[in-house]
């Protein structure tokens, strides 16, 4: 067999792809509402010292978990 005869499985399933939007707008809304979970239990996760549960089930929900952040933008946000 050959490279060109070779065939690649895939392993995931139609309805699990996302298509990925680059729309800055729609960016900025997703992350302002897993800040906005994340502050409703700053407190109590500082104070407990625990796992930040609802953080982290809104950035899942919105679909940021595996967002990355540039070195350039991460000066940026420094700045603020």
């Amino acid at each position: 067999m050959n490279v060109q005869e070779a065939q690649f499985r895939n392993f995931a399933p139609e309805s699990s792809r996302v298509q990925f939007r680059s729309d800055r707008a729609s960016f900025r809304q997703r992350a302002a509402a897993v800040a906005e979970a994340a502050a409703t239990e700053v407190e109590a996760v500082d104070r407990a010292a625990r796992f930040p549960r609802k953080a982290i089930d809104a950035a899942r929900k919105q679909r940021l978990l595996g967002t990355l952040i540039t070195i350039a933008r991460r000066r940026q946000a420094q700045s603020i």
